[in-house]
């Protein structure tokens, strides 16, 4: 779960670094931002949010035309922790996104 977090916490100051103004208007930046906010709150994997994470990094990149962004990486890493940690297969990640743009 601390590991979920640090991912969490990179995410959001890579979109304040990156994206603070954004931050302040309603759209995906803001949505990533409060999923990954809502998350370093959590105290157990239970606690996790569902998130379809491929929609959500497909808006990400629709919106921002950003095919390289570290938040598109940072967001599969926790979407394969908080799966891998959920289903107790030893925080092992057998899946790989693949987004073809």
């Amino acid at each position: 779960m601390e590991e979920i977090k640090l991912h969490c916490e990179i995410i959001m100051q890579i979109l304040r670094d990156d994206y603070g103004r954004q931050l302040e208007y309603r759209g995906i930046i803001k949505d990533i931002y409060d999923i990954a906010s809502q998350i370093t709150r959590c105290e157990d994997i239970s606690e996790i949010p569902e998130v379809n994470w491929i929609g959500l990094i497909r808006n990400f990149v629709d919106d921002t035309t950003d095919y390289t962004s570290p938040v598109i990486a940072e967001l599969e890493k926790v979407s394969c922790l908080s799966q891998s940690s959920a289903n107790k297969c030893n925080n092992k990640c057998d899946n790989k996104f693949i987004i073809s743009f």
